[in-house]
């Protein structure tokens, strides 16, 4: 089983990472990503 898992995994990633690229953290706010400002205590 574990076989089959990692060849499907090695010669189709998409089909267990899915078919579309992550967002990119680093490009988003910190409102967008729920970070709360310095000030606020």
């Amino acid at each position: 089983m574990w076989f089959w898992i990692l060849w499907l995994f090695w010669h189709n990633p998409e089909a267990v990472l899915g078919h579309f690229p992550y967002p990119d953290a680093s490009k988003r706010t910190d409102e967008e990503l729920g970070i709360p400002p310095d000030d606020e205590e």
